[in-house]
């Protein structure tokens, strides 16, 4: 039986469709995956945005841990980007699912990315933020 991310824990209260993908890399058995997290109000680190902030996006990273294979991920710069004089924007990350041989799956406009992998956990980083 498959299991979509609306149905893992460490997602509640997020929105991970409307979140972006700003890169990844492999680092020690582990494939890490730069995001722009959307949280949502029910989410503990959630904070209403300042004056002309456009939402509660927070840097983040998806870590699968103990990685034996990825397939269909293509090296960060064959991805494209849709705003020069903005961040990059890589990708939405869409239908993230964990499957029964432990798997995960994962969507891009590039294609579906497999990771066989023992763990996934989402890292949130700490944001300091100033009101004008």
């Amino acid at each position: 039986m498959t299991t979509p991310w609306r149905e893992m824990p460490e997602f509640a209260g997020i929105d991970l469709e409307d979140s972006r993908i700003i890169g990844w890399r492999t680092e020690h058995g582990r494939l890490v995956v730069d995001l722009e997290l959307r949280l949502l109000p029910d989410h503990p680190a959630y904070t209403p945005p300042l004056f002309g902030e456009p939402g509660c996006d927070r840097p983040a990273r998806l870590v699968f841990d103990g990685v034996h294979e990825v397939d269909g991920l293509h090296p960060p710069l064959s991805a494209f980007t849709d705003d020069r004089d903005g961040p990059p924007r890589l990708d939405t990350l869409a239908w993230l699912r964990r499957d029964d041989d432990g798997s995960f799956h994962f969507d891009a406009v590039w294609g579906t990315i497999r990771v066989h992998a023992e763990a996934l956990r989402l890292d949130l980083e700490e944001v300091h933020r100033v009101a004008a």
